[in-house]
């Protein structure tokens, strides 16, 4: 039991040292507004018009 628990906690440290992503770079902020997100420079441009929520 005590290898399996050592096993099952280097595993969790190791896939918290991953990098993290945003899956989606790209969305809607209202009806005739859209957002994207440009991941390589962190520019994230809203474009359209009308209320935003």
């Amino acid at each position: 039991m005590r290898k399996f628990l050592s096993a099952l906690l280097v595993l969790v440290l190791v896939l918290g040292l991953l990098p993290v992503t945003a899956s989606a770079a790209k969305g809607s902020c209202g009806d005739n507004l859209n957002w994207n997100l440009d991941e390589s420079t962190g520019v994230l441009t809203i474009s359209g018009t009308g209320p935003m929520y």
